[in-house]
């Protein structure tokens, strides 16, 4: 048993790499989708198919392997709903702000994540950082102000500077804020279950979680889109994918933020700015500037030092 864990405590590096890599193509089939739904049913696809795929793991891990379901106290369903809600306004923020700017960009402003996940983790967790990872907290911060101030077509320092309260930057900004808290309430979900299987622990949370946001999400389309329901059978097929690259994708952040601290996890998932660019260039068309590019290495040479600081 001490070799199981040992070795899976290993996998997180690679669980995070490739949770990533999903994440990236989630996202990009649901900034497809969002041209024909809206941000909101765009956003419900992926909890509404993702989540009975959560459920079935779960049971097929509690009965394939004998484990015993653990006793889940009430803060646990505390931070899985918080978590669960931040992580529904967070993803609403992200494909409005694709509407503003183009793909790639629009996922940077949202990655500021990683720094605002270090300050929570701190205040929340526990989980002090050390002066290297500051000094590279401080350097990505510059990446993500390079990309505020990008030029416009005749617009010179002045205009630069006004972009920095443009509603691009801040819906960015707001959901990398969301998409942090809710990297730090897994977490804290995930130790709340005790000295459990880390694998298990990771799936109850994810199960638990999934379960919260389709019934809150269900509840407000019903209210107030039900046009969705619609125009979600008529997209079926993307729908599902989008349900099962997301459950893929959480399973792996899940289990990683379980095992790592999730700032450390979310530094190496920084990895996602890559996808993202490559994505960008081959499935949109769309060519970053020499600024973005600059903007993108200051945030990975930051968080590159984060890491290294831990």
């Amino acid at each position: 048993m001490i070799d199981y864990y040992m070795e899976l405590s290993e996998l997180w590096i690679p669980v995070t790499i490739a949770a990533a890599a999903l994440q990236c193509v989630r996202t990009a089939l649901q900034r497809n989708l969002s041209g024909t739904m809206s941000a909101i049913g765009a956003t419900y696809v992926r909890y509404l198919f993702g989540a009975p795929w959560a459920m079935a793991i779960l049971v097929v891990l509690l009965l394939g392997t004998e484990r015993a379901m653990p006793s889940l106290p009430a803060s646990f369903f505390w931070w899985c709903l918080l978590g669960g809600s931040c992580q529904i306004v967070g993803t609403w923020l992200l494909l409005i702000a694709f509407r503003l700017r183009n793909f790639a960009v629009g996922t940077v402003f949202a990655k500021t994540e990683t720094m605002q996940v270090a300050l929570l983790g701190t205040i929340v967790l526990g989980e002090t950082l050390g002066l290297m990872s500051w000094l590279g907290i401080v350097i990505s911060l510059g990446g993500v102000f390079l990309l505020s101030l990008m030029p416009q077509a005749g617009s010179g320092w002045v205009g630069r500077l006004r972009d920095l309260s443009a509603p691009a930057t801040r819906i960015g900004l707001a959901s990398g804020f969301l998409f942090a808290l809710c990297a730090v309430t897994i977490r804290a979900g995930a130790l709340s279950l005790g000295n459990q299987d880390p694998l298990l622990r990771a799936l109850i949370v994810l199960a638990v979680m999934s379960a919260i946001q389709t019934v809150l999400m269900t509840l407000y389309v019903v209210a107030r889109e039900r046009r969705q329901f619609a125009l979600m059978l008529a997209n079926a097929p993307k729908a599902l994918l989008i349900g099962l690259t997301s459950i893929a994708g959480s399973m792996g952040w899940y289990l990683a933020m379980t095992l790592e601290t999730p700032a450390k996890v979310q530094a190496v998932g920084q990895i996602e700015l890559v996808f993202t660019v490559l994505v960008s260039r081959l499935a949109f068309g769309e060519r970053p500037r020499l600024s973005e590019l600059a903007g993108i290495a200051l945030i990975v040479v930051g968080i590159l030092a984060l890491l290294a600081g831990r």
